[in-house]
């Protein structure tokens, strides 16, 4: 059997929907030992103010606080992520 990453990454591929996915993040990040994940997905267009679709189990108001104070566009995960070409854990 491969790596853990391999393992995770071929655990979505049965997923049917947002919520399974979700799920599926959710038990991955809990064997790591988070109780939270985020899944982001930036659209490539419109290329001025491209659309963001997330999918994560934090709570209500902490997404709320993040989009309020404009965390995106500051975070450090998210400037990882930006640049990477795989799932970042």
């Amino acid at each position: 059997m491969g790596s853990w990453e391999e393992s995770a990454l071929y655990s979505f591929l049965s997923a049917e929907s947002e919520s399974q996915v979700l799920d599926t993040m959710t038990v991955l990040a809990g064997q790591l030992g988070f109780d939270y994940c985020a899944y982001g997905l930036r659209m490539p267009i419109p290329l001025g103010n491209p659309p963001v679709a997330i999918l994560c189990n934090y709570p209500t108001a902490w997404m709320a606080r993040h989009d309020t104070r404009g965390y995106l566009a500051i975070d450090p995960t998210v400037r990882q992520v930006l640049r990477a070409v795989s799932p970042f854990v």
